[in-house]
């Protein structure tokens, strides 16, 4: 189900196409890596839209290279924000308290598992070497990412119970083993 980002835009909206970045060597290959990535993954594909934000590799906390994109002189400008509630960390603390037994289902890469609206795609555009793509899946950085993904969770859970999420939760985890265990062979 795809996700509406940029419902509420400023009524100034207007492209803004951000200068170009230089980059080291290893940054280059780097980038051009991980857009291969991402165009055979299905999250990117080419562009030609008149938008154009800016690539930043990274360094995460275990020193690994990390690509973002750097939406803050462009759309994220002019996306107002989407007030959607997202649930608190101590009332979700509370609420499991009592159990014993905890789990967690770990999306790899969650944003990137939630397709976009194809006309809001041209937002989402960003240079990576000389080259112009946008994002088919919701991109980390945007202003709205966060309620957006937040509001497809809630509604993907809405309808169902709380034994048929306990029986899809021993499915994933049993299929995750076998994952796990084929790997290893």
């Amino acid at each position: 189900m795809p996700v509406r980002l940029f419902e509420h835009i400023a009524p100034d909206c207007r492209p803004v196409a951000s200068k170009s970045r230089n980059y080291s060597p290893s940054d280059r290959a780097f980038i051009a890596t991980q857009t291969a990535q991402m165009l055979r993954d299905g999250i990117i594909k080419p562009s030609t839209s008149p938008w154009r934000a800016q690539v930043v590799v990274v360094n995460n906390s275990n020193h690994r290279k990390r690509l973002c994109i750097d939406y803050s002189q462009t759309i994220n400008k002019f996306t107002l924000l989407d007030a959607y509630p997202l649930p608190r960390i101590q009332t979700i603390a509370n609420s499991v308290a009592q159990y014993n037994w905890f789990s967690s289902l770990d999306l790899n890469s969650m944003y990137y598992q939630v397709p976009t609206m194809p006309e809001e795609r041209l937002f989402t555009a960003f240079e990576a070497n000389g080259q112009l793509y946008q994002f088919k899946r919701i991109p980390f950085g945007l202003k709205n990412a966060v309620p957006g993904f937040q509001r497809v969770v809630m509604k993907s859970f809405q309808s169902t119970t709380a034994r048929e999420l306990m029986l899809i939760w021993m499915i994933l985890q049993y299929v995750d083993g076998l994952v796990k265990s084929m790997a290893r062979i």
